[in-house]
């Protein structure tokens, strides 16, 4: 709650996302002390893809229109979805509380398109 309060980790992060297609998606990470890469397939087949700094065995599909990373050795579910102009990415452990980070304004969502491409 504090960090709440003095704005902790506001504006620090961007994401740059490329899609190709409905099928790949590359998210380039910059800001909140490590830039990184991120490069999957959407298609709910099993892969390795580097998620928060580890290799880690991975499924990533469509959920309507939200976007479902599966990640199975972190126990953790993250969707990215989108909220009027704004994109959001919720965490969620599993048996832990879901947080939920939100990337404001039209450049947030440039790269991310539901997947009937609407």
């Amino acid at each position: 709650q504090a960090a709440k309060t003095v704005g902790y980790g506001v504006g620090k992060q961007q994401q740059k996302i490329t899609m190709d297609g409905t099928t790949k998606m590359t998210i380039e990470t910059t800001g909140g002390g490590k830039d990184s890469t991120m490069c999957m397939t959407l298609d709910g087949s099993e892969q390795q893809v580097d998620v928060m700094g580890s290799v880690e065995s991975t499924r990533a599909s469509w959920d309507g229109e939200a976007l479902v990373l599966t990640v199975g050795s972190k126990k953790l579910q993250m969707r990215r979805y989108l909220r009027g102009e704004n994109m959001c990415v919720e965490i969620q452990p599993s048996g832990g509380n879901a947080c939920v980070r939100v990337f404001i304004g039209s450049d947030a969502v440039r790269g991310l398109a539901p997947r009937n491409g609407s």
